[in-house]
């Protein structure tokens, strides 16, 4: 029965990471190479879980009630609270979004103002010392 249970509590847990996957490809726009890394992320993830609690409770032994229970467990997530389940990951995704969003735009402001500062004192510079850059070039090259 320990088995049992663990295979249905580790059913539980990767659909629940599933959903975490889901949520955030909803709630953020993802180029095909960060979905390739998720995949990745998600699959190691998952037979991690899988095997660690096959693991733990039946010495890594594989038997087909493991299968049976994992399958059963992830069946009875997905029709039950796999909706609600992305619905609090889009919420909280929501949420940082929100707290995030600002200081981006904050930052991206202060990064912009910076580098018209730097281009207005390169302008300055070269203005003020552009002939005697060019005469030290020139210099540099009938040395060569």
């Amino acid at each position: 029965m320990i088995v049992f249970w663990g295979a249905f509590f580790c059913g539980q847990i990767i659909p629940f990471l599933f959903d975490f996957f889901r949520a955030m490809r909803k709630s953020y726009s993802c180029t095909k190479g960060q979905v390739a890394i998720q995949d990745i992320v998600f699959c190691f993830l998952s037979f991690k879980i899988f095997f660690d609690i096959c693991y733990l409770t039946n010495n890594g032994h594989l038997r087909w009630y493991i299968f049976i229970s994992f399958i059963l467990s992830a069946v009875i997530y997905f029709l039950s609270i796999s909706n609600y389940v992305i619905k609090f990951w889009s919420f909280i995704f929501k949420i940082l979004s929100g707290i995030f969003f600002p200081i981006r735009k904050f930052l991206s402001f202060i990064s912009k103002k910076l580098k018209q500062f730097i281009s207005s004192i390169k302008s300055a510079l070269l203005l003020k010392f552009g002939s005697v850059f060019k005469k030290i070039r020139h210099n540099h090259t009938k040395s060569e």
